[in-house]
């Protein structure tokens, strides 16, 4: 049975972040959502795997008109 007290997990979970944004333009809110996720004991890499991804302003739909 795998005990959580020892601060390691035998797998990672995975989040994705999607952003609509280049990834230069979005570094300040990458950095508040690792900061984040860091006050609530989420590492990436240690116990949590972020994927990220970047639409740079191309959604892929248009608005109604």
């Amino acid at each position: 049975m795998f005990d959580s007290s020892h601060g390691s997990f035998p797998w990672l979970a995975r989040i994705g972040y999607l952003s609509t944004v280049s990834p230069s333009s979005a570094v300040p809110s990458i950095k508040a959502f690792r900061e984040g996720l860091a006050q609530l004991g989420y590492l990436d890499g240690q116990n949590i795997a972020v994927e990220y991804r970047y639409a740079e302003g191309k959604l892929g739909f248009s608005e109604a008109g």
